[in-house]
């Protein structure tokens, strides 16, 4: 376990130069910077024995150590990030819980700007931030460790070689973070370009780059520079990081534009875009051009899993929110810090579905599954086909457990959708109440599901397994 402990050292030593800046800033402006210090100083004595445990670590992260860090990482971080919220006098430990653990999951900020002040709602985008950054570490050294990748390998043209060594975990991991990072500042840049002020520029960087989104501000996205202008970057945002990454590399921006799966999520954008139009001048009783820019701007927060809202409560027609609800299902490209399902597996399923028709009707037909310019492994069709096989099975228990609480059958689905696919404004939606309005078994069940959702959940399932394996041998199984 020096392994784990190794790795939990370096993610608070990154946390709490984050929490200590916030003290720093609270101090600056005359606010106080105890509810920022404190958790910092907890982090930062976290990391202290990060020189003793780098001489003692192993070159390399086993199956199980993996599968423990990634659930332990996500509840280390809650735990201290709620602090902020609790020791302010804004939330009660549980609710303060919740909020940590939604911004982290960059589910939604559970708190609008005017609800709270502005150091504290910075606090929350910026653990958003964290948050979708921590996920793409993960995604890119340990996930792939623990989960085989479930299409991970597939994205940026080619299939991706991922290793367990803790030296090429660190560069993947130190690109992630390189290129996560500059997107964010050329984000902002370009928000401070198009006329937002600097808070805003910041915030809107921030929440568009982790698909956190605006939450329940209402208003507050169109009001910062204007739909398209969020849409544009919002649409980047949701591309692979990978994919990026080879770009920069290369020095070649063909490979983005070029790129099969890049190609057809703008595809999947671009249909949405028209049939959700459609649908608000259909069933939203909106005017052509206004019914159009609805459309297209609520298509792509969805399906980037922003979900980002023009209003703080708005009453859509039960064909809109429907559709709303499957695009958060199809989701961002795999590799970004959005949630879903991703257009290329959904895709590659699709794919095959036709292939097996073919090799039905005809028999002796050598039939192959391609994504792109190359052709799909049949052990990475078989793990996205599990993929799909637990992501909705989980679906389906987690609204049937929601249901008990008395939420009603909508409500609840919404809910679980929301919290797996880190879009929580589904859940404004079809109850049109808060987070915090709900019992409290259901805040961590929805907790619960919002770490499922970041986990891709076979962590979880590899979890059990070897705990299982401890408790019937006394050692465990990897």
């Amino acid at each position: 376990m020096i392994v784990n402990l190794f790795l939990l050292a370096c993610l608070s030593l990154t946390f709490g130069f984050f929490l200590l800046g916030g003290a720093v800033y609270a101090d600056l402006s005359g606010m106080p910077r105890a509810p920022y210090l404190i958790p910092a100083v907890l982090a930062l004595a976290v990391a202290l024995p990060l020189p003793l445990l780098r001489r003692r670590v192993r070159r390399n992260v086993s199956l199980v150590e993996g599968a423990f860090f990634l659930p332990f990482s996500w509840l280390y971080l809650t735990v201290i990030g709620l602090l902020p919220f609790y020791l302010t006098g804004v939330a009660d430990p549980t609710d303060a819980f919740l909020a940590a653990a939604s911004a982290l999951s960059t589910t939604m900020p559970l708190y609008a700007h005017e609800e709270i002040d502005a150091l504290l709602f910075s606090y929350q985008v910026f653990l958003g931030w964290f948050g979708g950054l921590h996920f793409l570490v993960l995604l890119f050294t340990i996930l792939p460790v623990v989960g085989g990748c479930f299409g991970v390998s597939l994205t940026a043209g080619g299939e991706e070689t991922y290793s367990p060594l803790l030296t090429r975990m660190r560069t993947k991991g130190l690109n992630a973070m390189v290129l996560y990072t500059l997107w964010t500042v050329i984000s902002i840049l370009a928000y401070a370009a198009a006329g937002a002020s600097p808070e805003d520029a910041v915030a809107a960087g921030l929440s568009t780059v982790s698909t956190l989104g605006f939450g329940t501000d209402g208003g507050y996205a169109a009001s910062v520079v204007g739909m398209p202008f969020i849409m544009l970057l919002s649409i980047l945002s949701g591309t692979s990081n990978l994919l990026w990454q080879r770009a920069l590399e290369k020095r070649s921006w063909r490979m983005v534009v070029g790129d099969g799966e890049f190609l057809y999520y703008l595809r999947v954008a671009s249909i949405s875009a028209a049939l959700m139009a459609f649908a608000f001048w259909l069933r939203g009783g909106e005017a052509p051009l206004e019914a159009m820019g609805s459309g297209a701007f609520y298509a792509v927060s969805f399906l980037t899993t922003s979900g980002s809202l023009l209003e703080s409560s708005p009453n859509f027609a039960s064909t809109i929110n429907f559709g709303l609800l499957l695009l958060t299902f199809i989701g961002c490209s795999i590799g970004s810090a959005g949630g879903g399902f991703s257009p290329i597996r959904l895709r590659i399923l699709l794919r095959a579905v036709r292939a097996e028709v073919r090799r039905t009707l005809h028999p002796r037909m050598v039939v192959t599954i391609s994504a792109g310019d190359y052709d799909v492994p049949n052990r990475i069709l078989g793990r996205i086909l599990i993929f799909f096989f637990l992501y909705f099975g989980t679906f389906a228990l987690g609204a049937v457990v929601l249901s008990l609480a008395g939420l009603g059958a909508m409500p609840a689905i919404a809910l679980t959708a929301g919290c797996l696919t880190s879009t929580g404004t589904l859940y404004t939606l079809f109850a049109g109440s808060s987070f915090f309005t709900l019992p409290l078994w259901t805040k961590m069940t929805a907790c619960l599901l919002m770490l499922l959702g970041r986990l891709e959940i076979f962590a979880c399932l590899v979890l059990v397994g070897a705990s299982v394996g401890r408790a019937a041998t006394g050692k465990w199984k990897d």
